[in-house]
């Protein structure tokens, strides 16, 4: 009876994934075929790689929320995971790619209905991104490594090549200087910036 239980629970799990996922599909077809310069090939082993995890955490997923900036999420951890597994090299990161990254992603597209664009616009808008460019580099590269990339300390402490405990006082520093610069753009939110 406990097997029956088990695979009804994942029927109606691999229901509710397939339901979901589903409008977001031809978005995400586009994402990986982005991603490997049109590649049919690498980008139907990136959308599987993608689902597969998607899969894995889908009880992470807030049903209702937005399952293409999830699922796309996914797939850019994907990438940067299999990219350090197959350099086996944290220091070889560019960090002007990562932060042009963000900037190609915000205007990839003409169409302002396009769902996609107005996800990145509104979770890093102009000024936020001018903030972090303003940044001393040192700043700017472990708030991208860290906030934006989610990275842990370790991971950024190899890429910096230094101790693991000079990440946090940096991301610290970096948090504080962002806070000052984007003040006037939180109050302008009607968040209370004190």
């Amino acid at each position: 009876m406990q097997i029956k239980e088990n695979n009804a629970a994942i029927i109606a799990k691999q229901k509710s994934f397939e339901e979901e996922i589903k409008p977001s599909m031809s978005v995400m077809r586009i994402h990986a075929l982005a991603f490997t310069s049109g590649n049919i090939d690498d980008a139907n082993d990136l959308l599987q790689n993608t689902y597969l995890n998607a899969f894995r955490f889908w009880n992470s997923y807030k049903k209702g929320t937005n399952i293409g900036g999830w699922l796309y999420r996914i797939m850019k951890n994907y990438l940067i995971n299999d990219y350090y597994k197959k350099t086996n090299n944290l220091k070889s990161v560019n960090f002007e790619d990562v932060k042009n990254f963000y900037e190609t992603i915000r205007h990839s597209s003409t169409n302002s209905s396009d769902l996609q664009r107005q996800i990145f616009e509104e979770m890093i808008g102009d000024e936020v991104l001018e903030a972090l460019s303003a940044l001393p580099p040192i700043f700017e590269k472990v708030v991208i490594l860290v906030d934006i990339e989610g990275m842990n300390y370790e991971q950024a402490a190899k890429i910096f090549n230094c101790p693991v405990s000079t990440i946090g006082p940096r991301l610290s520093r970096a948090h504080k200087l962002l806070k000052k610069k984007l003040k006037r753009y939180g109050k302008s939110l009607g968040y209370n910036v004190r």
